[in-house]
């Protein structure tokens, strides 16, 4: 039995994913923060009922993937449906794995032989929905994202944008595999929103752009349920409300959300803006300062490397240059 210390560090939280985790037999020890870095003791696991207590596809697909080698079949169950793409991969790769929609759960029995496929990556709608959010708030826009990906679990932001009145349309092109089409938006006058828990699966990385566009529109808007936003790279319930307030947004941070009260113009209050480091925070930085008419600095803008790592010059092009 050999043990081997995992020396990669990280401000996550990962007790969420240990616990699971665990529930197969899994030895894995972690900081006293519960964070990484990690020790993990290898042994053989077995199969389990498994029942999350958040809705994280991350979580749900950390499970599904240790199943796949251990002794006997394993049920993961969610509170809530999450984004889907391991399972829909793995059944393409041949696993035998059973998804019951109606319970939120996901059976897999290991032994089937896995055949690698050629696969068409379709656009991240988590980043193409900057663009889009862009769109909406910005005068004189009209822009289309090409081969975004449109899987159901994926479009939170769409649906929320049609809810909000944007002027938006979609059309859908051929794909074997993950739905996927063009997303087309102009400069849109946008109504108040309500998102619940119900809701937040579907767009938690989104929710950030949510409460930009809400501090666009007219009316008061309301997000709850989003409380695991403060056990990301940041706590994103807090940083995006202090972002926010900075450039003369009414916000009001709350426990699992926030309340935004809309207006056309905001007058900012310290055009100093931070990153924290947090990629989304970043980009959602730059996207809100294309509505300023006071000049904007962002500090620590190369966390958005880590997930998009030419969305300023993607970005700069929105402007023509």
């Amino acid at each position: 039995m050999q043990k081997r210390a995992l020396t990669i560090n990280s401000r996550r939280l990962m007790k969420r994913v240990q616990g699971p985790l665990a529930r197969l037999g899994a030895q894995i020890g972690l900081s006293e923060a519960g964070t990484l870095s990690a020790t993990v003791v290898g042994h053989p696991l077995q199969g389990a009922r498994v029942k999350l207590e958040v809705a994280s596809a991350q979580v749900k697909s950390a499970v599904i993937l240790a199943a796949l080698q251990v002794q006997g079949s394993t049920t993961v169950s969610e509170p809530l449906p999450t984004r889907d793409h391991t399972e829909r991969l793995l059944q393409a790769f041949g696993a035998n794995l059973t998804v019951d929609r109606a319970a939120n759960s996901i059976t897999v029995t290991p032994g089937a032989r896995l055949v690698g496929q050629e696969v068409l990556v379709p656009g991240d709608p988590s980043l193409a929905a900057f663009f889009l959010v862009a769109g909406a708030v910005i005068t004189n826009s009209h822009l289309t994202v090409k081969d975004v990906c449109l899987n159901p679990t994926r479009t939170g932001l769409i649906r929320v944008l049609k809810k909000m009145g944007a002027r938006l349309s979609i059309k859908e092109t051929a794909s074997g595999g993950e739905p996927l089409g063009n997303v087309t938006i102009q400069t849109s006058q946008l109504r108040e929103v309500t998102v619940t828990a119900k809701d937040v699966p579907d767009l938690i990385d989104e929710l950030p752009l949510v409460v930009l566009l809400a501090a666009c529109a007219d009316g008061v808007s309301e997000i709850s349920g989003a409380g695991e936003l403060r056990v990301k790279e940041t706590d994103r319930i807090q940083t995006v409300a202090e972002l926010l307030l900075q450039l003369g947004v009414d916000v009001e941070e709350r426990p699992d959300g926030w309340r935004i009260v809309g207006r056309p113009n905001w007058q900012v209050q310290k055009p100093n803006l931070n990153s924290h480091g947090d990629h989304r925070l970043g980009m959602l930085a730059a996207v809100a300062a294309l509505r300023s008419t006071t000049p904007l600095f962002l500090i620590d803008p190369d966390a958005v490397a880590v997930s998009y790592p030419s969305f300023f010059a993607d970005l700069a092009k929105l402007g023509g240059a």
